[in-house]
C-alpha cells in the first residue's frame, strides 16, 4: 500500500525548506557592501511565519522583549499591502491587562 501525504502538508514543507534556506543564504550574504542578504533573511522570515507557529511565537517574545523591534515592525507594516501586514500582525505581542488594583 503506497502512502499518500496531503499536498498542503507537502507544500508547507517545501516553504519552510525554502524558508530556511534563505534565512541561511541571507545571513551569510549579510556581510556583503551590498545588503541583498538582509533582504534574503526577512522574505525568508516572511515565508516562515505562516507555516511555523514556534516561528510566531519566537517573533512574538521578541517583540514583547524589545520594544525597539516592535516599533520598527509595527512601521514597516503600516505602508504594506493588507496581505504582507497580516503576517507582521500574527506576530504583534498579545496586550498585557492590569490585573488587580
Amino acid at each position: 500500500m503506497r502512502a499518500t501525504y496531503p499536498q498542503s502538508l507537502i507544500r508547507r514543507e517545501i516553504t519552510r525548506a525554502s524558508a530556511i534556506f534563505l534565512i541561511v543564504a541571507g545571513a551569510a550574504l549579510a556581510v556583503t557592501p551590498i545588503p541583498l542578504g538582509a533582504f534574503m533573511v526577512a522574505f525568508g522570515f516572511a515565508m516562515l511565519i505562516p507555516v511555523s507557529a514556534y516561528t510566531r511565537r519566537k517573533i512574538r517574545e521578541t517583540r514583547e522583549c524589545y520594544s525597539w523591534f516592535d516599533k520598527a515592525m509595527t512601521a514597516c507594516s503600516r505602508p504594506l499591502p493588507p496581505g504582507p501586514r497580516r503576517i507582521i500582525d500574527w506576530t504583534r505581542p498579545r496586550s498585557r491587562v492590569a490585573v488587580g488594583n
